[in-house]
């Protein structure tokens, strides 16, 4: 499994076939594994969920996950999952009022190497274990989301990570085969998704 400490240059990695690029959402195309841990901790507001420890138990598992979790471990009164996002949420408009810390959200690189992919009619895509608000609330408040011509989230699917079907529908939605995409994950439950699709695809460790 090839590793991409930096964001690579597109002319690295894509082959005459490439068709589209496919990107994980939080950690891989932005930064945004802290800001989910930070909204969590609020939301909790109790101080034996520390920062560290919410980013080392829910980075990269889907929010259905982290509530059935929380709710196993007694640790929250929230009884549906919709309440909870919506909660959660809250928590994430507060602190993405904080402007230096949008900016530290997409890398510069990371936008240069989409905008040259699309110059040569690659398609761009995202595909998320968020939910739905949640992505469009990231991408909205970042001005982002016309850089993307397909975005799959959580609630697009009947499966998500790490069972490869968010990938495969993405396939489907594009019109490519699994052999004319490249696909950027960082957590574990991604990087399996992205292996059972038999797309190719790169670990990012760029954040």
């Amino acid at each position: 499994m090839i590793v991409l400490k930096t964001v690579p240059n597109l002319s690295d990695i894509i082959s005459r076939n490439t068709k589209a690029l496919i990107f994980d959402m939080d950690g891989t195309l932005l930064n945004t594994e802290l800001v989910h841990a930070q909204a969590l901790s609020k939301f909790l507001n109790d101080s034996n969920h520390n920062i560290e420890r919410l980013l080392n138990d829910f980075c990269g598992v889907s929010e259905p996950e982290v509530f059935r979790i929380l709710k196993d471990r007694n640790v929250i009164t929230t009884k549906s999952f919709d309440e909870f996002i919506e909660q959660k949420n809250i928590e994430f408009e507060k602190i993405l009022k904080d402007d230096e810390l949008l900016a530290r959200l997409f890398l510069p690189e990371l936008k240069k190497l989409i905008l040259e992919a699309k110059s040569k009619n690659i398609k761009i895509a995202i595909v998320t274990a968020s939910e739905s608000n949640t992505t469009e609330l990231f991408l909205s408040k970042l001005k982002i989301k016309n850089l993307f011509d397909l975005i799959i989230t959580r609630n697009d699917t009947e499966r998500t990570k790490p069972d490869p079907m968010p990938y495969i529908h993405s396939l489907s939605k594009l019109k490519v085969n699994h052999d004319e995409v490249i696909i950027f994950e960082d957590s574990e439950t991604g990087l399996a998704a992205a292996r059972a699709s038999k797309a190719q695809f790169f670990k990012v460790t760029w954040y």
